[in-house]
């Protein structure tokens, strides 16, 4: 079973994307509750819970990640650890908006967007694989701005574990 999570921190913007990509996964993509989890930050209105509550979401409150804006996905994982059903767990952005059901193009990887824009540019992503020691794969080009990017930099809007 696939597994849907996405986290909502304390802004009204995203309590309104929220139940928008929760309408939009339950009735037009015809995702089930269960396979649905709600994580909030420890910032998030108690009106906004009760929203949650009383709609009969899967909802959990964590702790914001290292920087508490930008790093959040990292924590979502935890809640899916002792979960014997999972086959995938798909982590989106509260921005996005299900049309159809979400089916991973391979269950068996990793999947992922590359970003849209060059951002971080191409040499400062470079400079750090070099920094690193590592090869940094494949160079591609960019959905805009004509830019060029490295086939790993993900936008992080979107991924299937």
């Amino acid at each position: 079973m696939y597994k849907i999570t996405f986290a909502v921190d304390h802004s009204p913007v995203f309590y309104y994307q929220a139940e928008l990509l929760l309408f939009s996964l339950e009735y037009l993509a015809k995702h089930k509750k269960d396979n649905i989890l709600v994580q909030c930050t420890n910032r998030v209105s108690e009106d906004f819970l009760s929203y949650l509550k009383i709609n009969n979401y899967r909802y959990r409150v964590i702790e914001p990640f290292l920087d508490g804006k930008y790093c959040n996905k990292v924590k979502l994982l935890e809640a899916f650890l002792e979960e014997d059903d999972c086959e995938g767990i798909y982590l989106v952005d509260t921005d996005m908006f299900a049309l159809e059901p979400l089916v991973p193009y391979n269950s068996q990887t990793f999947c992922a967007k590359t970003v849209d824009a060059p951002n971080p540019p191409l040499p400062v992503l470079l400079n750090i694989f070099e920094a690193a020691g590592l090869n940094s794969g494949e160079i591609v080009c960019t959905d805009w701005e004509n830019g060029e990017t490295l086939n790993s930099n993900f936008n992080g809007g979107y991924y299937f574990v």
